[in-house]
């Protein structure tokens, strides 16, 4: 099933069942895109943190772009949708962000193991983002699907065992949910866990928490406008898709529904069974805050 050349960041050729194949970098067993810099991605662990960055960590498709102009708009206390490009780690070398003025709002898609140590050294606030992974599944296949840095052309029923199996980049999205729930029980750092599903069904209540983890004054009209300004019909048409460029159709890969519950439009019943058999293999069906299932269609960016 797999064709790989072993050294350090070379290429990874994954092929689906169907013959389709999906093209990787790979560093220590972790699988990341083709189109990050080799070089910047082995001296990650290099990178200097301050104690008052905010680092958004998320699998990919779990509503990245969303949290961080979320967070964004609660640290700074700002009333409209800003318009500055977010700042992922992986994607910018350490002189742009470094350039960047206090305090700061980082993303990465890194799993625990791969987190700059100094983010932990300094008691960085870090904020982890989960979304069911159903509704994962789905939005990765579209967005890999639509990137011509992949160059996939595989079928949903193809992909979908490159999913559970963790031959995506980012490898195993249980593995690194089940990694990060255990940090976060532990006690060890200054985090805090976000559900994509709970900002769906009650907004205000869930960024009031997140703004108190921040420690930033927030007041009801703030959060009505953060939701306004956050919301998907908003961020699509005025925030810029940096990865349009990149697009095989000319859609969006970012913005494309923004759903909760999509899923119930791809999977088949063996589908569902076979997810489910793999969320409890990793101890996860007894979670109650991962949900497969929530009875609401707002709209967010996926």
């Amino acid at each position: 099933m797999t064709c790989i050349a072993r050294s350090i960041m070379e290429s990874v050729y994954v092929e689906d069942e169907r013959g389709g194949c999906l093209n990787m970098l790979e560093d220590a067993g972790y699988y990341f895109s083709p189109n990050v810099q080799s070089d910047h991605i082995l001296n990650l662990q290099n990178f200097k943190a301050r104690s008052d960055d905010v680092l958004l960590v998320s699998y990919p498709k779990s509503g990245t772009h969303w949290f961080s102009e979320i967070t964004t708009m609660l640290i700074h206390g700002y009333w409209n949708l800003p318009q500055e490009t977010m700042k992922h780690l992986e994607y910018f070398p350490a002189n742009i962000l470094n350039e960047i003025p206090s305090p700061r709002v980082l993303n990465t898609h890194l799993p625990y193991p791969r987190i700059p140590l100094d983010f932990f050294r300094k008691r960085c606030k870090i904020v982890v983002i989960m979304r069911n992974p159903r509704d994962v599944a789905v939005s990765y296949y579209k967005f890999i699907s639509n990137l011509s840095v992949w160059n996939y052309s595989g079928h949903w029923d193809s992909f979908f065992p490159l999913f559970l199996n963790g031959n995506v980049p980012y490898n195993s999205w249980f593995e690194h949910t089940e990694n990060w729930l255990k940090v976060i029980k532990s006690g060890k750092h200054n985090l805090h866990v976000v559900f994509y599903e709970d900002f769906q069904s009650d907004f205000k209540d869930a960024c009031r928490k997140l703004a108190d983890f921040l420690e930033v004054p927030c007041s009801p009209e703030l959060i009505d406008a953060i939701h306004r300004e956050t919301s998907f019909a908003n961020m699509k048409q005025n925030k810029e898709d940096f990865s349009l460029h990149l697009s095989k159709n000319g859609q969006s890969p970012i913005y494309r529904k923004g759903e909760v519950g999509d899923w119930q439009n791809w999977f088949t019943s063996e589908q569902i069974d076979l997810i489910d058999q793999e969320m409890e293999s990793w101890g996860l069906h007894t979670d109650p805050r991962i949900r497969c299932l929530i009875d609401t269609t707002s709209a967010t960016p996926t």
